[in-house]
């Protein structure tokens, strides 16, 4: 059963292990440009009948710009 996490899923199915997580983060832009960038992101996702016009305008400035400059 899946909980949403990889530490829950490694208790309930692996017990007898031991588990030690690790992660790793990498970020050289602000937090308020990504996440403008990935509110742009998701919206586009939720609303694919948007013309192409719109969405490069909106996309334009949207997460592989910024996510990698």
């Amino acid at each position: 059963m899946y909980f949403g996490g990889t530490q829950p899923t490694f208790n309930v199915e692996c017990p007898q292990a031991e588990y030690t997580g690790i992660c790793l983060e990498f970020g050289t832009l602000p937090l308020p440009d990504m996440m403008f960038a990935l509110r742009g992101e998701h919206w586009l996702h939720r609303h694919p009948q948007t013309d192409r016009t719109s969405a490069r305008s909106m996309a334009a400035p949207g997460l592989a710009s910024r996510a990698m400059p």
